[in-house]
């Protein structure tokens, strides 16, 4: 069951990556109106978008489904593209992306230091808060620019909750009966 789920899941990515190199591009030349609240809060969100990925290659290659390793790396390439949509957002409203901040650095030595269930659970926060932050940028920057940069990216975080929700469900029914009721507890 979960071969054929994650397949599916990397033909969705895929499906995802084409529409994106099909469709058009933002129209930067527009520029962005960014308030420093607005502009400090896109700079710590774009740090957490643009890690490398390697640590969780690795720990999905271990997990021994290609389709679902496949998955992943689609996943990263999304939240690359989002670093990008972040970096030229800030751009057009006339600011530098930051170098780094050490919430993130916590947050990634965290992320590495578990073991692929810890790092999804992790990821998943950060997930469910990026989906308030992109839906609170897209209905309440008033400048349109940002608006659509955060609708694109919340359109792809809408979709990043269930696929790690699809691992997770698969972490649980790989446990032993009498586990799964204090992991999901937990």
């Amino acid at each position: 069951m979960a071969a054929a789920e994650f397949a599916a899941w990397e033909r969705h990515f895929e499906a995802e990556r084409d529409h994106r190199a099909a469709g058009p591009d933002i129209g930067w030349e527009s520029g962005a109106r960014l308030s420093p609240a607005v502009r400090a809060s896109i700079r710590r969100f774009r740090l957490g978008e643009d890690g490398d990925g390697a640590d969780l290659f690795a720990k999905a290659d271990a997990a021994g489904d290609p389709y679902y390793a496949a998955a992943v790396r689609l996943f990263e390439d999304e939240e690359h593209n989002h670093a990008r949509l972040l970096a030229r957002l800030l751009e057009a409203g006339g600011a530098t992306a930051s170098a780094g901040h050490w919430s993130d650095t916590v947050f990634a030595r965290m992320r590495r230091s578990a073991g692929l269930r810890g790092e999804l659970l992790l990821l998943m926060v950060a997930e469910v808060v990026a989906l308030r932050y992109y839906r609170a940028l897209r209905d309440g920057s008033g400048d349109p620019l940002t608006a659509e940069v955060a609708r694109r990216i919340l359109a792809d975080e809408e979709r990043h909750v269930p696929f790690h929700c699809a691992r997770l469900r698969a972490f649980v029914a790989e446990l032993p009966c009498a586990a799964r009721r204090p992991f999901l507890a937990g």
